[in-house]
């Protein structure tokens, strides 16, 4: 996914290093099968900082808030990755 292409020039001001709801609830819908609910919980949080976090490099290198295009280029390229390592960083958190 080119992330420039939707990228809409806003200022730097403008970056928000939260997901907007529309975000959120992308993030949600592409989601693992449940687990524990406590670990479930903790993984979602994790993921949710670990794709702010690439939104906001990404915006930062495109000079422009990516918004929904950066989450989307997350999920679609770095979440199944990440999954696996958060798995096996956190094998004995009662999973």
């Amino acid at each position: 996914m080119n992330l420039r292409k939707g990228c809409v020039r806003k200022g730097m001001d403008s970056i928000r290093m939260q997901l907007s709801d529309d975000e959120r609830r992308t993030v949600e819908e592409h989601k693992i099968a449940p687990a524990g609910e406590e670990h479930l919980a903790r993984m979602l949080d994790a993921e949710r900082e670990e794709i702010m976090r690439y939104k906001w490099i990404a915006s930062e290198r495109a000079r422009c808030d990516l918004g929904q295009d950066a989450v989307l280029d997350w999920i679609e390229n770095h979440a199944s990755a990440w999954r696996h390592w958060y798995e096996t960083q956190n094998r004995d958190d009662g999973y």
